[in-house]
């Protein structure tokens, strides 16, 4: 009976060490993958870190070069006026802007379903290219501005805009003619119509005095040089 007892003991541990070995082995693998992704995470922050900052740098020099240009002598004649540096910034987006236009308030139900956001991001770009064709001057998407290099997409449930995630609902400004620009949305089989029919929500407002923000950033050139005369 005895030895029976030592029999069933000797196994009863040889089985709890054998478990205990096979967990131990399971268990490695996870800690030594948890520890690689925790090491991408942290190269990639980095990454992120050292590129802002080379942005912040660049974003200054041009600054730099702006207020120079500024207090250059307007009497030179090779040199730029301020009231063309002013012209360049108002045209390129880099500058508030303010006067007569429309808003427009834009909405559909459901943006967290997938078909739906998809939509809605196509209607955004036709929304955009009908103002452009209307005759607008300055456009703005939830205080976005839209300029020659900006980019409406989407990811997930949002629009991304200037590189910038936007969830509904939204605003579209523009500046310009406003009874131009509401009588192109609104003509018959026209923008709006297709929209309201489609179970959107759109408005349109005039209005004497709107403000569009300038762009955020200025835009980096690595392949484009300017053309010497």
């Amino acid at each position: 009976m005895t030895s029976k007892k030592t029999f069933i003991y000797g196994l009863v541990f040889l089985l709890a060490l054998a478990l205990g070995i096979f967990i131990k082995l399971q268990t490695q693998p996870l800690v030594k993958e948890e520890d690689e992704r925790d090491k991408l995470l942290v190269k990639q922050y980095g990454e992120l870190v050292k590129a802002n900052q080379e942005l912040e740098e660049e974003l200054e020099y041009y600054r730099q070069q702006l207020e120079s240009l500024k207090e250059m002598d307007t009497g030179d004649a090779e040199t730029v006026s301020r009231d063309d540096v002013e012209y360049y910034k108002l045209i390129s987006g880099f500058t508030d802007v303010h006067g007569e236009g429309i808003s427009i308030s834009l909405s559909l139900v459901d943006m967290d379903q997938p078909l739906n956001i998809v939509d809605f991001h196509r209607n955004l770009l036709l929304l955009v290219n009908e103002l452009n064709a209307a005759g607008a001057e300055a456009i703005s998407v939830k205080e976005e501005r839209m300029i020659s290099i900006s980019e409406i997409s989407f990811a997930g449930n949002h629009i991304v805009i200037n590189g910038q995630k936007l969830a509904p609902p939204f605003t579209v400004k523009a500046l310009g003619n406003a009874d131009n620009m509401e009588a192109a949305l609104n003509m018959r089989r026209g923008y709006v119509e297709r929209l309201r029919n489609s179970g959107y929500f759109i408005e349109i407002k005039k209005n004497t005095d709107l403000m569009v923000p300038k762009y955020p950033h200025f835009p980096r050139y690595r392949y484009a040089e300017t053309l010497e005369e």
